[in-house]
């Protein structure tokens, strides 16, 4: 099971805040701190950088959630960042943060001198816990670090309307359905055409090696390709038990040929005792070669078969389809 913090870690509040508590019997104190049933309680929360044209709500001074919804332009870190940071125009940004630097959230920290001043940060897409970011106009892949790969399915957008979401885990769940489609518009945000892309699903945020994006089989292709395929093998296997037939019927004829002797044109007799007959003793080691072949190919048969029942049968749990899901 994964470590939980723990209700409260005073260390992260402010002196103000422990003093106003330091009177209170341990109870009191304990009440105070944890906050029960949505009572109110006493949190680590730093405090947004503002430049002043931020709509921020809750209200800057509300002191009971470190979760703010940000209505400003794009801004990824500080207030340079992004196309705001830059002065453009058309980059409107709805920030939705949810714990602000959260596993090192405190309400102040020591300067230089000792002297305890108030923690103030700039958005942080690494070390905020959850972020829904929604831009006008953003470089949405390069705010939340995410590798280029070598087969762009899905290239990085610059300068485009985007939607980031972050988070330790994040479930989509539609109860009738999920659909992720792209390409539905002729045209982006900017006003030009859209380039045709697809859907990739990255783990780790790998592009090389092993973690290097590939194309989706698509299944219905593929099981099309392997029956056909099996269709020439079983050909396949059809001409070369033929040719078999035909080689042991003439392997019957050559073992029991005669030779005619030059003088008299009578069948001669066996080799003399003690010489090996060479054709008797070829034709003895291709005879159970032959058999060993035929065998074999018997054998070839059923596990094509087997093949066909494990991963090409709607039955199997093998099945080379996905039940529910669907690419192109």
């Amino acid at each position: 099971m994964a470590d939980i913090d723990k209700n409260i870690d005073v260390a992260r509040l402010s002196l103000e805040q422990k003093g106003a508590t330091d009177w209170l019997s341990e109870d009191e104190r304990n009440a105070k701190l944890v906050g029960f049933a949505g009572s109110p309680m006493m949190i680590p929360q730093p405090s947004l950088l503002t430049s002043g044209i931020e709509a921020i709500f809750p209200p800057l001074g509300y002191d009971q959630s470190n979760a703010q919804i940000v209505i400003t332009r794009d801004r990824p870190a500080s207030m340079l960042s992004g196309y705001g940071g830059q002065g453009h125009q058309k980059c409107s940004t709805i920030d939705i943060v949810a714990g602000r630097i959260s596993h090192v959230a405190a309400n102040t920290f020591e300067d230089n001198d000792g002297t305890e001043v108030p923690l103030q940060v700039d958005p942080n897409f690494h070390l905020d816990a959850s972020r829904i970011y929604i831009s006008e106009k953003t470089d949405i892949d390069k705010n939340f670090n995410l590798r280029e790969q070598e087969r762009r399915f899905a290239p990085s957008l610059e300068g485009r309307s985007a939607i980031g979401m972050k988070a330790d885990g994040i479930r989509i769940i539609g109860n009738e359905g999920v659909k992720i489609v792209t390409g539905v518009y002729p045209t982006n945000s900017r006003g030009g055409k859209v380039t045709p892309a697809g859907i990739e699903l990255v783990a780790l945020n790998g592009n090389e090696g092993a973690f290097a994006v590939q194309p989706f089989v698509k299944g219905a292709n593929l099981v099309s390709c392997l029956n056909k395929l099996q269709d020439h093998v079983f050909k396949l296997n059809s001409l070369l038990i033929d040719f078999i037939k035909q080689q042991q019927h003439l392997n019957v004829l050559y073992g029991a040929h005669d030779h005619n002797s030059p003088a008299t044109l009578a069948p001669t007799g066996p080799p003399a005792l003690g010489i090996v007959d060479e054709f008797k003793k070829y034709h003895d080691h291709s005879r159970k070669k032959i058999d060993k072949i035929s065998k074999n190919l018997k054998n070839n048969s059923i596990n094509l078969t087997n093949l066909e029942t494990v991963y090409l049968s709607q039955d199997s749990k093998d099945w080379l389809l996905s039940r529910y899901n669907g690419t192109n």
